[in-house]
């Protein structure tokens, strides 16, 4: 656990396992989420003693950032920086929400690194509502730059988009927490994000190069997630026809949070189905 120099800057890195594996598991992280927030889903894996690479991206929580606009391909390539540096040859890519475009560009970039792809509520391409509801995240990002008071208020605004109703009222006194939790983050972390949200909005889509996608895939979809609707799973699977779609219900949004125990039953066994190397 430690930053790493990444392209002239410095990138938050955690190398889990053995560092002679040549094959592992890379996460990229959703917009708001940080490399912790895939803790609860690596049991297994570590338990099967299979490396895993957890980051944050520039701009990203504990990763630095610079003035310069953030894109897709910068977090490919400082992936790929990030690899050879750790000298892992292969990998197994796992992105959620902004990470399956960050995956996904990176299976585009680099595909002779890709055995195999995993995206949680994916999208190759946003629809009229997802791209208002940005435009409007960045909105709320600004204003908690401006103001310390108004920084608890974005993660309350952005509630009933990430989360099932079912699970915000059985988790209120956690989600109260979390909110409080934003109200302490400094200024940069706001900024950071709003860079994040800027590219999501200036190079998506990606829909048109998907084609060149041609490692396996498996795309998980909650049913009860707002923010990337059914339809835009629908846009991945008919761009990567080989692609596996498995539908989680009761679930929203963030499903890392809500049903982290089934996403890793579910990654570990198409991990392990596709595997190169002897476990």
């Amino acid at each position: 656990m430690s930053k790493m120099s990444i392209n002239n800057f410095q990138m938050y890195v955690e190398d889990r396992g053995e560092s002679d594996q040549r094959e592992a598991v890379i996460f990229f992280n959703g917009s708001l989420s940080s490399a912790n927030s895939w803790y609860p889903m690596l049991d297994l894996f570590e338990r099967e003693k299979i490396r895993v690479v957890l980051h944050d991206y520039r701009g990203q929580r504990l990763s630095d950032f610079d003035d310069a606009p953030i894109t897709y391909a910068q977090h490919a390539d400082d992936a790929n920086v990030m690899l050879e540096k750790l000298g892992i040859e292969r990998v197994h890519i796992i992105g959620t929400s902004y990470g399956t475009v960050s995956a996904q560009r990176f299976a585009i970039d680099y595909p002779e690194k890709v055995i195999s792809m995993t995206l949680i509520e994916a999208f190759s391409e946003m629809d009229v509502n997802t791209e208002n509801w940005v435009i409007r995240f960045i909105d709320w990002l600004k204003q908690a730059i401006k103001d310390e008071s108004a920084r608890a208020r974005v993660y309350q605004n952005m509630l009933p988009l990430f989360f099932s109703p079912e699970f915000a009222a059985t988790h209120r006194q956690a989600l109260e927490a979390r909110a409080a939790d934003f109200a302490q983050l400094p200024a940069s972390f706001f900024q950071g994000i709003v860079r994040i949200y800027e590219n999501q909005l200036a190079n998506t889509p990606i829909t048109s190069e998907l084609h060149k996608i041609k490692m396996p895939t498996m795309v998980i979809w909650s049913e009860m997630d707002v923010l990337t609707p059914w339809a835009l799973t629908q846009v991945i699977k008919e761009n990567i026809p080989h692609a596996e779609v498995v539908k989680i219900p009761n679930t929203g949004h963030v499903a890392i949070a809500e049903n982290p125990k089934l996403l890793e039953s579910l990654m570990y066994g198409f991990i392990k189905q596709n595997w190169e190397g002897e476990q």
